[in-house]
């Protein structure tokens, strides 16, 4: 459309034309003019010859007729004329756009689906007036605009072609506020998205630049609005340079950087030990190809300071000092495995060397469940002493290093390196932590060296609902620890657009204080309960082509059921390498070198009882949690040789590998995931297998433990993706002897058999956690 200078404006002065006043003569038949274009042309044709109008209208310069042909099939020309259908899209992609929407309703069949016909209408088209009044050529003289709309005052506008003025948007019928802010995709942001858009531009003036944490619930999206945080950012002339999106796992980020993608800032998204290792090889003057990175670092130094186990040249075990009985025959660690967990943990945890006692090393292998013994805590802690600045000066000096080194070496030499935190600190504007529950003390204490309150502002981005990680040496409260050091605002995300509104209803009944909402258009969805023996029942009437999400606390009852799926003929698969892993070193640590199939599961039971009586000598608190994961392996196993019966441990290998496979492909295949390799992810068929084992309890547990039991739930239960198909959660019961109970959180007018009409059989368990 061509503007008009009418208002005398100097071309560059940077201030908009003056609407004119007198210098446009208003005929006496325009309304007459404006009802007969109505009548002969449609509207997207007089917008597109608005110029050739606009000469018609005012100086009666004769008009292009319109061709009688588009390019719109005959059905959808004609349907379009309808007034209603035309109000009705203009609400839709008010909200949506058309990517999104067809994204959203692809999944229909439409010949599939019988629709009733209505009775025929006669078609009406939309009234052009409407349209011509909100066009610039009538924002002028306020008397003359009264004269040509006078005629419709009555008659509501048709939204499709936007006013020039500041109309508030019609919104959907839903809780779920927007605000009028469109994002670059012609999307409405929740007011609650907005107001943190708001508060970013906000901190990019502030002298003193306040953190901002997003208290992201499951499905809200945390990683769309980081995108749309990216877009503002890259408004305001920020590179991706200035700014660091720190994400936690490869496959988060790549996600986020495919999201980012769009405007090329997908170097702006890093992992924590991407970061640390950049900033470590700048500090070090060295390039990536001189470093060594080895993740059995720290067990070598080890070995080679005789503390543990080790091999020499023809194979000949050599006994290490934390492994060899003392006069008391007591055996200072139990296995390796605990005594590198416990130079992990010190690490996580930001014990500087010159200050680890013997009190730090019981409080850390007490609280994870480390196999150490007390009478010789002084003997061990010298020793990890000991390798951890082996492990320092190696990885400074040798440039030989493992992943935490990426960070630790400098956090632990951080006043060496202040000159180098600083040049860090002055290239940011605006550092982001994505998944932010879940981080340890270490990650936060290293932000910490690169957060410069007048220089940059830290967006931390989570849900204190889903921290689960906890064993690993992540913190429990690391939300609240973030909020505190970075003296961040807290603003909400409480928009589900994943589940279904019925999943988002139990979430509620079970947890009240997760204030989590269905967005507008989300489906019903459904929750049907099975016992286990109809488990396969469920993909004889389900859509193969959509996405499959199984979820189990426990080890053994995945593994149990990725066999029965495999067995029956539907490709399955564990997704969690690390358990398969774990699983090929339980067999190792079950055969000792000495395989043979024909004795398997009496090793299998002679190694239970063995593990079982060391973790009776453990701290009363843990024994309990330490032996249901041991009968959680022992399970594995058993089901594994069952099937299988490996005739090696090569085969052991092989068989592993099929079932737990992380690879991405292009086939249908049914996904299992534990809790804890599960979060995040999302399918349309979600089924929980054998929920009533949720909340594991057991005595002495934690308040902190008792509450990542609850997270587990809640995680569990909002995986289900409800879109136009599928948005079916299945809760898959076990039974014992024909006897089935509900899970215990479970509200008494959900707990009901789907496809049955009694539970003769039913043994109830009427504990409930609300």
């Amino acid at each position: 459309m061509t503007f008009h200078n009418r208002g005398g404006v100097r071309t560059g002065a940077g201030r908009p034309a003056k609407a004119p006043t007198k210098t446009i003569r208003i005929e006496e038949n325009l309304g007459e003019k404006i009802n007969d274009l109505s009548k002969k042309l449609e509207p997207d044709y007089i917008l597109s010859k608005w110029e050739s109008v606009e000469k018609f209208l005012l100086y009666n310069v004769p008009l292009e007729q319109q061709e009688k042909h588009n390019n719109l099939p005959d059905n959808l020309s004609k349907a379009l004329l309808n007034d209603s259908l035309i109000k009705l899209l203009d609400k839709i992609f008010g909200k949506f756009s058309p990517d999104d929407f067809i994204s959203y309703w692809e999944d229909i069949d439409l010949t599939e689906t019988e629709i009733e016909p209505v009775l025929k209408a006669t078609p009406q088209k939309p009234d052009i007036q409407e349209i011509i009044a909100d066009l610039p050529l009538f924002q002028f003289q306020e008397s003359a605009s009264e004269s040509i709309t006078s005629e419709k005052q009555d008659t509501p506008g048709i939204a499709e072609f936007e006013s020039t003025s500041n109309v508030t948007p019609q919104k959907l019928d839903t809780a779920v506020e927007f605000s009028d802010y469109k994002t670059s995709d012609g999307n409405f942001l929740t007011k609650e998205q907005y107001n943190i858009i708001k508060s970013v531009r906000v901190r990019l003036t502030q002298t003193k630049k306040k953190g901002l944490l997003i208290e992201a619930l499951a499905g809200t999206g945390k990683s769309t609005m980081l995108a749309e945080i990216a877009k503002v950012l890259k408004s305001e002339k920020l590179s991706p340079l200035e700014c660091r999106f720190v994400v936690f796992g490869r496959k988060n980020k790549q996600d986020l950087a495919n999201k980012l993608s769009e405007i090329k800032w997908e170097k702006s998204v890093q992992t924590l030990n991407s970061l640390g290792y950049e900033i470590l090889r700048d500090a070090l003057g060295k390039s990536h190809k001189q470093f060594r990175l080895n993740n059995g670092k720290y067990q070598q130094i080890a070995q080679q300071k005789k503390y543990l186990n080790s091999y020499n040249q023809w194979g000949e075990e050599i006994r290490g000092q934390l492994q060899t009985k003392n006069q008391y025959k007591e055996i200072a660690v139990e296995t390796q495995t605990d005594f590198l967990d416990l130079i992990d943990k010190m690490r996580l945890h930001c014990y500087f060397l010159d200050e680890i006692t013997e009190d730090n090393v019981w409080e850390i292998s007490s609280k994870y469940g480390m196999k150490i013994c007390k009478n010789r805590l002084s003997e061990i802690t010298e020793a990890a002493c000991d390798v951890l600045e082996a492990g320092l000066d190696e990885g400074i000096k040798e440039l030989h290093i493992d992943f935490l080194d990426q960070s630790w070496l400098l956090w632990h030499d951080q006043n060496m390196y202040k000159d180098v935190f600083e040049k860090w600190s002055n290239k940011f504007k605006v550092i982001s932590v994505d998944e932010c529950q879940d981080t340890d003390l270490l990650q936060i204490e290293f932000i910490k060296l690169l957060h410069n309150q007048s220089k940059n502002f830290v967006i931390a981005c989570g849900d204190k609902n889903q921290a689960i990680y906890n064993f690993r040496g992540c913190l429990t409260d690391g939300i609240d620890v973030i909020a505190k050091k970075f003296n961040c605002d807290k603003m909400p995300l409480t928009t589900n657009w994943r589940c279904g509104k019925k999943h988002l209803e139990l979430v509620r009944n079970i947890y009240s204080h997760i204030d989590i909402k269905p967005s507008p258009v989300a489906p019903s969805g459904e929750i049907r309960i099975i016992k286990e023996s109809k488990f396969l029942d469920i993909f004889e009437e389900v859509d193969r082509s959509l996405s499959f999400f199984g979820i189990s606390r426990k080890n053994a009852p995945l593994l149990i059921f990725a066999i029965r799926l495999l067995t029956a003929g539907y490709p399955a698969r564990i997704k969690d390498r690390n358990l398969g892993a774990k699983l090929l070193n339980k067999v190792k640590e079950v055969v000792r070198g000495k395989y043979h199939v024909d004795n398997f599961l009496n090793k299998v039971e002679e190694w239970f009882l063995f593990q079982a009586n060391s973790i009776n000598k453990l701290p009363e608190k843990i024994i309990e949690q330490k032996l249901t994961e041991l009968r959680d392996y022992r399970d594995c196993l058993v089901a594994l040789f069952a099937k299988f019966q490996p005739k090696s441990l090569n085969d052991w290998k092989t068989e592993i590998d099929q079932i737990f496979d992380e690879s991405i492909t292009t086939k249908k295949i049914i996904d299992l995931y534990t809790i804890h390799s599960g979060k995040g992810g999302e399918g349309h068929y979600t089924f929980i297998i054998y929920p009533e084992q949720m909340p594991i309890e057991y005595e002495k547990q934690s308040k902190e433990e008792k509450e990542q039991e609850q997270h587990m739930i809640y995680v569990a239960l909002t995986r289900c993706l409800a879109r136009a198909k599928g948005g079916i959660l299945w809760l898959i019961l076990e039974e014992k002897q024909d006897k089935f109970s509900y899970p215990k959180w479970l509200p008494s007018d959900y707990r009901k058999l789907w496809g049955e009409t009694e539970n003769n059989d039913e043994e109830i368990d009427e504990g409930i956690i609300f």
